[in-house]
This record gives C-alpha cells, sequence and structure tokens, in this order.
C-alpha cells in the first residue's frame, strides 16, 4: 500500500467522524470513541510519534493499553449493511435536498417521498448548528478542538513520521540553468532550491554549464467520480514534467524524458477547504517526488 494512499483514507475517516451527526448520549460518545481509536492505529504506522501522543492524550491508554500494543481494526461487514439510504433530491437540475428510504424501497415509495419533501418546491434557508459531544470523565470537548487534534496527526503524517531521509544525489557539475517552466511554476521553485544546494543556479542560459529545460509543466485537477446530482466525489490530481538537458552551446545531453504522477482524492463540498488542504499536500508530495527524480538522473550526467 502507497504512503499517500494511508494518508487519503484517514482523510476519509477523519471527514466521516467530522459529518457525523452526534449527541450528548454515551452511546454516541462510545461511537465517536471507537472511530478515534480506529484512526489512530491506522496513523501509528507512517506517524508513530503523533499517533502515540494522541492515543494518551485522549485517554486510549485506560481503555486499550499503549499504542504500540493495541489490535488492529477488525472489519465488520455487518456493520456495512444500511436499512436505510440517502437519495439527493434534483427538481429542474438544481439540487434540493436529500431523502431517506428504507433500502429495499419501491419506486412508487421513493416517488411519493420525493413530492412529499417540502424542499422539493420551496427551498428553506440554510442553517448551522453547533456540534458537541460529551467525553471521557464526564468532560465535555468541542468538535473544534477534537478536529484540531486529528488535523495536527494527519498534518503530522504528511509531513513525516521521524525516519531519516536519503540525501541529495551528488552532482558532477557546477552551474545550471532551467529554462521552459511556467511562469512561478512551484516545480520550478523547488527544483531550483533543491539545486541550490549543490551546484549554483543561473539565470543565464549562457553562464552555465548544463541547461534543463522543461517541455511540459502541467498540473491538473481531473473529476473522475460525481452524484447523481452532479456533484464530484472524488479527483485525480496529476502532475507531469516533460523535460531535457543540454549545453548552453545546444548540444543535446539527454533526451527528452517525462515524468507523470497522479494522485486520487475524496472530495466533499461541505469539506472544501480541508480539502484544499489536502490538495495542496497531495501536489506537494507529487513535486517533490518528481524534484528528487530529476535530481538522481541528472547525477549521472558527466560533461
Amino acid at each position: 500500500m502507497q504512503y499517500n494512499t494511508v494518508v487519503s483514507g484517514a482523510m476519509k475517516l477523519l471527514n466521516a467522524l467530522d459529518d457525523a451527526v452526534l449527541s450528548d448520549s454515551a452511546a454516541d460518545a462510545a461511537v465517536l470513541r471507537e472511530g478515534l481509536s480506529i484512526l489512530l492505529r491506522c496513523l501509528y504506522p507512517v506517524a508513530p510519534h503523533a499517533a502515540f501522543g494522541l492515543w494518551a492524550e485522549l485517554g486510549f491508554v485506560a481503555l486499550h493499553g499503549e499504542l504500540i500494543d493495541a489490535p488492529w481494526p477488525q472489519v465488520d461487514e455487518k456493520a456495512l449493511e444500511q436499512d436505510e439510504i440517502e437519495l439527493v433530491l434534483q427538481v429542474n437540475g438544481k439540487l434540493r435536498g436529500q431523502i431517506r428510504v428504507p433500502a429495499d424501497a419501491a419506486r412508487h415509495v421513493i416517488e411519493q417521498a420525493a413530492v412529499s419533501h417540502p424542499s422539493a418546491f420551496v427551498l428553506p434557508k440554510a442553517g448551522r448548528r453547533r456540534r458537541s459531544s460529551w467525553w471521557r470523565d464526564g468532560s465535555s470537548m468541542s468538535w473544534s478542538e477534537r478536529r484540531l487534534l486529528l488535523v495536527g496527526a494527519a498534518t503530522l503524517a504528511l509531513g513525516g513520521c521521524g525516519f531519516k531521509l536519503r540525501g541529495d544525489e551528488p552532482l558532477h557539475f557546477r552551474s545550471i540553468a532551467l529554462t521552459g517552466f511556467a511562469p512561478r511554476s512551484p516545480l520550478a521553485a523547488e527544483l531550483r532550491a533543491a539545486l541550490a544546494r549543490s551546484v549554483r543556479v543561473e539565470s543565464t542560459p549562457a553562464r552555465a554549464e548544463l541547461v534543463l529545460q522543461a517541455l511540459s509543466d502541467q498540473r491538473e485537477r481531473v473529476a473522475v467520480a460525481t452524484t447523481a446530482a452532479a456533484q464530484v466525489r472524488e479527483v485525480q490530481l496529476r502532475l507531469r514534467l516533460r523535460w531535457r538537458t543540454q549545453t548552453p552551446a545546444g548540444r543535446e545531453v539527454t533526451a527528452p524524458a517525462e515524468l507523470a504522477l497522479s494522485r486520487d482524492m475524496s472530495y466533499s463540498e461541505s469539506q472544501a477547504l480541508a480539502k484544499q488542504y489536502e490538495e495542496a499536500d497531495l501536489f506537494r508530495d507529487m513535486q517533490a517526488d518528481i524534484v528528487a527524480q530529476v535530481l538522481s538522473r541528472l547525477s549521472v550526467i558527466r560533461l
């Protein structure tokens, strides 16, 4: 399993907990505790330090023991069965709400529920309700406080998990120039910073020993799954670099090569801001991967 797949799955679980409508009852508190404990156990292999600290901070040591000894979550297939399903209510191409019907409801039952729904003809003003749930020791922890702790864990998982990364490979030239990149390209900026740790990066190709020319520098965001109401539910992020190297005189050193990466990401309009941060993190991860691959290929060049 890829590292980003683990992070994406953790974000999906975090969003599911965020979207859950929970009361102050002990039963709902138990559901929340179980969800958070599963999230931390899944994050532990990729972010051990952050997950270990949050496990103790949220009181799971008393319930399950130390995180390192906690059992891996087991899938309960019966829990996936639903007595009711939620359907999107759409009128004249406009989203009017949702209805819940029995999973085995006949067509006429669904149609009756749809026409009986007040939002089918009048769109009410949306309201916003603050959610709070009972927490351990009888205290109450606001949802924003719980989310802040968990977003911190997810951010640390994206930023690193305590392992030492391999250092930059040595380059066998003294200066290089970058050309052909899109204006204000984040990829060009990171590549320039990485190169500057080993060689001199010239702004004028004529002054450099080697010229790296970007033939294509593309960043895309493509919707790959939508609902019946045309709402995006999954997107694919793509980063592509096509490049070659040559001398300032135009002699080709390496033939054109292409590096292309993609990442799948779930999407929810109710979590648009969080998804923006997740998208930026995934692009940064792909960008760092491409930069590392470029540096590795440049390390074999000897002029």
